[in-house]
């Protein structure tokens, strides 16, 4: 789609606040693997980009549940886009810090400049939703360009430990277990309370919640090498809840 640069690419580019050349590339590589789901319709409509934990959006587990969360957004009228910064490299896993997160932040940028000129988007209605490493990522998008074309972020457990602050006045939504033993709560929160706007984010918190809370193919509770994942009804529900209030329409 993108493999010759027309006007058009160049706008999006310098949107994105990258280099021509490498946008360009960007968006060969990650347009093959958008996987949309599109409302009946021709829009404009609100949009939400979805961003995969390091384990992907093909995993056994995985897989149904980011299904589900995008044929939900489908349903309540959103232009539902995966930017899936491990296919777009050939891969299906993080390997282990082989996509370093700017790399993907840079790729939620791309793809949000690309949406910001679509004529069936709604203006004010681009809202990025990152898992885990994924809101990392949509954090690290924030923190490298306030230009960044994102109207709303939601982001589930996401890790902190590296991220830098941002000025970018974007409301953001952090749904977190309090027993998450993966990625710190406490390292989030110091996160936050530095930022420059720190009334731009709405940290949520739900007891007796682990690392991918919600994520209902998953056991109460399972301990792997990294820590603790597991389902929890009653916080899966109400981060659902809280995101349908949070993300714009």
């Amino acid at each position: 789609m993108y493999g010759i640069c027309q006007p058009l690419c160049i706008v999006i580019c310098v949107l994105a606040g990258l280099s021509v050349g490498s946008c360009a590339k960007d968006l060969d590589s990650l347009s093959p693997h958008f996987k949309i789901l599109k409302p009946d319709g021709e829009g404009p409509f609100p949009v939400a980009m979805m961003v995969s934990g390091c384990s992907g959006f093909s995993t056994p587990i995985g897989k149904p549940h980011y299904d589900s969360v995008q044929a939900s957004l489908k349903n309540m009228g959103f232009f539902v886009l995966r930017v899936d910064y491990l296919a777009a490299r050939g891969k299906t896993s993080r390997d282990g810090g082989a996509v370093p997160v700017a790399d993907a932040a840079r790729d939620v940028r791309t793809v949000s400049a690309y949406l910001q000129s679509q004529p069936y988007v709604k203006n004010g209605s681009i809202n990025a939703l990152g898992w885990s490493y994924g809101g990392a990522v949509v954090l690290a998008a924030l923190s490298e360009d306030a230009r960044t074309a994102v109207d709303a972020v939601i982001v589930y457990y996401p890790s902190c430990r590296r991220l830098r602050q941002w000025h970018s006045n974007t409301p953001v939504l952090v749904l977190f277990g309090e027993n998450d033993n993966v990625v710190s709560l406490d390292k989030c929160k110091k996160l936050f309370t530095q930022l420059p706007s720190p009334g731009t984010v709405d940290l949520h918190t739900y007891p007796n919640a682990f690392h991918a809370f919600d994520f209902d193919g998953l056991p109460d509770k399972t301990e792997y090498r990294f820590g603790t994942i597991g389902y929890n009804a009653a916080a899966a529900k109400a981060a659902w809840n809280g995101l349908q209030s949070f993300i714009k329409h």
